[in-house]
């Protein structure tokens, strides 16, 4: 199977996991948002955070670490798998008297929320490394359905906020056990530096990841109220969608990046990346723009969560900068910019964690969805100028794409103004020539909902 089929059958699935994920967790907010008041909810909100982040700073080096070791020594990989899950167990056989001892709030329901996330993350980067995407498909919505389930009873028997706790750590664990059954396990040796450096340098990015994205609740919850996390945690959930599509394309394109740059295919591999950020960029923005413009609509759902309305407006081109930002730094830990990589999701996530702490004071919610717009968006554009130097063309033709959706995206969160403007927004990229002829070849070949778009293109291309 060559590269170009190997992603577009890693990306299906990819899409495939990433809509079976959401789908469900969208149902599993959705029925907490319905079942729980905004304060419980947002009080579960920050312990599930808080486990995030513990998860993070401990183990997401050695997970995202696992996609890049794997593919580069497969024959070890049964080893790699074996004394990674010894690291995890061993850790969180301790980390409840460190967390009792720090006085974590809810230490015991932030442990084993911890538990349940550090193996599911586990399994699931074992199986993703090893390229067994129908099992991860399966498993994550074997996983989905336990856990939407399990927490809907408990909550409805009256357990409240610990219901979600052991309806979402119980399944995980269940599955995560069944998984290593594909998964092979074997006592050997192999080189530990190689792991321990991949998983430093994730680690970096890991803490910023933690500080971009589970920060602004943990403040909400700590410094205002658990209503206000309510509130951000509902807007997240929804805007959320924007990560469809940038989300599924380096999930499919990642684990054959280090192998084509390795190899000295780098021009391949930038062709990839580059059609990849234009695709999702071209598509995410308008979606984030309707999304912004529609929010009261699309919270209307969710009737005692109305007051995220504001929150979504400013969250939705947020979350879209986010996503792309993320992206991008993805693609240049695949490709081995490993310093860039440390020193953007650092940088990005500190700007975040200290704008958030100044801004919630006088806005709420509000603040935390501006603070992470702000230093998603700037870090967005210098990943952008580092990558042009290994990728030519990204810089020229991303800030093609900005410079067209800048004043789209201004005058686009009013709903009056939004389908005019998305028009004009479509007609820009049709006339400018944003996406070329050999593009849209190449992902017309591949994608039924691309040759969709490309007739679109097409047809505003006459007007």
């Amino acid at each position: 199977m060559n590269e170009v089929s190997r992603i577009e059958r890693n990306t299906v699935f990819s899409v495939l996991e990433w809509f079976s994920s959401f789908t469900f967790g969208y149902l599993f907010w959705f029925v907490l948002a319905v079942l729980l008041t905004p304060e419980e909810l947002g009080s579960f909100s920050a312990m599930y955070r808080s486990a995030l982040a513990v998860v993070g700073l401990l183990f997401s080096g050695l997970f995202s670490a696992l996609p890049k070791i794997i593919p580069e020594d497969e024959k070890n990989a049964g080893s790699v798998i074996f004394w990674t899950s010894l690291v995890v167990l061993g850790v969180n056989l301790v980390l409840l008297p460190v967390l009792l001892v720090l006085g974590v709030p809810g230490a015991e329901a932030v442990w084993i929320l911890s538990l349940g996330t550090s193996f599911l993350y586990l399994t699931n980067a074992a199986l993703y490394s090893l390229q067994m995407m129908k099992r991860l498909v399966i498993s994550n919505a074997v996983t989905s359905v336990l856990k939407l389930v399990l927490a809907s009873v408990m909550v409805i028997a009256g357990f409240r906020v610990f219901g979600p706790v052991a309806g979402f750590s119980v399944p995980a664990l269940l599955v995560s056990a069944a998984k290593y059954r594909w998964l092979p396990l074997k006592f050997g040796k192999f080189e530990f530096r190689k792991l321990w450096n991949y998983s430093v340098v994730s680690l970096a990015g890991s803490a910023g990841g933690i500080l971009l994205n589970q920060v602004p609740v943990i403040f909400l919850a700590a410094f205002l109220s658990g209503s206000s996390a309510g509130l951000f945690t509902v807007a997240l959930v929804v805007a959320g969608t924007l990560k469809i599509l940038p989300n599924a394309f380096i999930g499919g394109a990642a684990p054959i990046l280090p192998k084509l740059w390795t190899e000295g295919r780098k021009k391949t591999a930038g062709k990839i990346i580059l059609i990849g950020s234009k695709f999702s960029a071209l598509i995410s923005i308008p979606f984030a723009a309707v999304l912004s413009a529609f929010s009261g609509t699309a919270l209307s759902v969710f009737p005692k969560y109305s007051g995220a309305a504001p929150v979504l407006s400013v969250l939705a081109p947020s979350v879209l900068a986010l996503t792309l930002f993320s992206m991008l730094l993805r693609s240049m830990y695949q490709i081995g910019l490993f310093r860039w990589f440390s020193v953007l999701s650092l940088g990005a996530g500190g700007v975040n964690a200290v704008l958030t702490a100044a801004l919630i004071g006088p806005f709420g919610p509000v603040g935390a969805a501006m603070s992470l717009g702000a230093s998603s968006a700037v870090f967005l554009l210098l990943s952008v100028a580092v990558l042009d130097r290994r990728i030519p063309g990204l810089k020229r033709e991303l800030g093609r794409i900005f410079a067209i959706s800048t004043p789209f995206l201004s005058i686009a969160f009013s709903a009056p103004a939004v389908i005019p403007a998305l028009a004009v927004y479509l007609w820009l990229v049709s006339k400018l020539g944003i996406v070329t002829e050999e593009e849209r070849r190449i992902v017309k070949e591949r994608s039924r909902a691309a040759r969709f778009l490309s007739r679109i293109l097409k047809t505003l291309k006459h007007l």
